[in-house]
């Protein structure tokens, strides 16, 4: 890509950045339009000569303009939600459970007889799993992408897989300018031994920090437990300090 080209590039990404809700509402709506025929020719055994297009394209309308009202009710669209994120998937499967019944009652009500009656139940059920992969192929994406960004980053073990540990780890793979990439996470609960946290896997426990500091190249070791004792962190400082490692605590 020519320098020329990698700033076009540059410049259609901020402007797709600053227009994101009407994005995913674009999105959105793409995943209603592919939805609708599918449920339809499904109850018609994938007959096309039995689909009534005029039906079809006002149950489109209907799902759009729902699909666009409630994910505005719900803050699907205003930035309330990170995208992909468990609060924004919450806000989706209520916008379109609730497109889904405006669906079935403008169906049931008004102009709706030339199609069949399970269709906005099943296209509701068909859309939802839909955005949901959307945005869960999105995710994986920037997950994918963040991770590049960060190979020239720190290398950092995490001591503890809980709550805390989570948090952090998918707070770092978040942000392509931390210093941090988080590779390796260390637990003495051994039900937590085969534990994974955004492909991040907990490597043994804490006993085993200098061999997978080394394993990874890290340097410095991050103990992620905000509920530990004094004597916790001077366990785990005296272990780093005689691994040659700098322990790093969070609050």
């Amino acid at each position: 890509m020519t320098d020329n080209q990698d700033t076009r590039f540059q410049q259609l990404m901020i402007a797709v950045r600053r227009r994101l809700p009407v994005v995913h509402y674009l999105v959105d709506c793409v995943v209603w339009l592919v939805a609708l025929p599918l449920t339809t020719f499904s109850r018609y055994d994938f007959s096309i000569d039995e689909l009534e297009l005029d039906a079809t394209t006002r149950s489109w309308v209907v799902a759009i303009i729902g699909q666009g009202i409630f994910g505005l009710a719900t803050g699907l669209y205003t930035r309330r939600w990170r995208y992909g994120s468990f609060d924004e998937v919450a806000a989706l499967a209520a916008t379109v459970l609730l497109t889904g019944l405006l669906l079935s009652v403008v169906h049931f009500g008004w102009f709706m007889d030339g199609a069949p009656r399970s269709v906005p139940a099943l296209t509701a059920a068909v859309a939802l799993a839909g955005t949901v992969a959307v945005r869960s192929i999105w995710r994986l994406y920037r997950q994918k992408q963040t991770r590049l960004e960060l190979q020239d980053a720190e290398p950092l073990v995490i001591v503890g897989a809980g709550e805390g540990a989570e948090q952090i780890v998918r707070a770092l793979l978040a942000d392509p300018t931390s210093q941090y990439q988080p590779v390796a996470l260390l637990d003495d609960d051994p039900d937590r031994s085969r534990l994974s946290i955004s492909g991040v896997r907990v490597r043994g426990p804490v006993s085993q920090m200098r061999e997978v500091a080394a394993r990874y190249g890290a340097r410095d070791v991050l103990l992620a437990v905000p509920s530990a004792t004094s004597d916790v962190v001077r366990d785990v400082d005296a272990i780093a300090t005689n691994a040659g490692l700098r322990l790093l605590t969070v609050p």
